[in-house]
Order: structure tokens, then C-alpha cells, then sequence
């Protein structure tokens, strides 16, 4: 039981760390997604090795598979606090309240409709 333990907990790690280098990556984070790389790497070879050294117990396996899912979920959790993947800007517009649509834009957030932006 010990040993399914320290398996989950090392895949969850891993995957965790996948998931978020993965978001560095996309960010263009030519130092950090390289250095986390290295930790992530470590974990997987420790977690493997356990893994399929012990893999004729079933409740290894589901250890090691249930961990992946948690660290995925642990991955898009962290990512959504430290927010890399989005950026906030505001927009701020004059409205001509005589403008013939007017009434029909007013209406627009009432309808849980999503304001559209073009860029020319």
C-alpha cells in the first residue's frame, strides 16, 4: 500500500509539472520551461522505474493511472491561479445613445450574448 502511495503521488507530481512546463512552452518561457523540465524529468524516471519494477500488482497500476489524472487536474488548477494563458485588457467606447442600434446593443449582455471584437 505504501509503495501504490508513493507511486501516485510521483505520477502526480510528474504530470502536474508536464502540464505546466507544457504552459510555459506555449508562453515562450525560454528559461523556465527548461529548467522545469529537468525537475519534471527526474520525477518521471524515479516514478517510471518504480512503476514497472512493481507493475504485476494491480493497485500499482491504478495508482500510477489515477495520479496521471490528478496531476493533470492539478496542472490546469495551478495554470488557472498563475493565470499564464490569458491576458486582460480593458476597452472602453463612447455610446452615441442616439445611434439607431443603441437599444438593440443595450440589450446584448440581458441576452448572455458575448460582445465581439474585429480587428482590421
Amino acid at each position: 500500500m505504501k509503495l501504490a502511495a508513493t507511486i501516485f503521488i510521483l505520477n502526480a507530481c510528474y504530470i502536474t509539472l508536464n502540464t505546466f512546463r507544457t504552459m510555459l512552452v506555449v508562453r515562450r518561457q525560454k528559461l523556465w520551461a527548461p529548467l522545469l523540465a529537468v525537475l519534471e524529468e527526474f520525477v518521471y524516471v524515479i516514478a517510471l522505474a518504480i512503476a514497472l519494477k512493481n507493475i504485476d500488482s494491480p493497485l500499482n497500476v491504478i495508482a500510477y493511472t489515477v495520479g496521471f489524472g490528478l496531476g493533470i487536474y492539478l496542472g490546469i488548477i495551478i495554470e488557472d491561479h498563475v493565470a499564464l494563458g490569458y491576458v486582460n485588457f480593458q476597452v472602453t467606447v463612447n455610446i452615441n445613445n442616439d445611434d439607431k442600434n443603441y437599444e438593440q446593443n443595450k440589450q446584448l449582455p440581458e441576452k448572455n450574448s458575448r460582445p465581439r471584437l474585429w480587428c482590421h
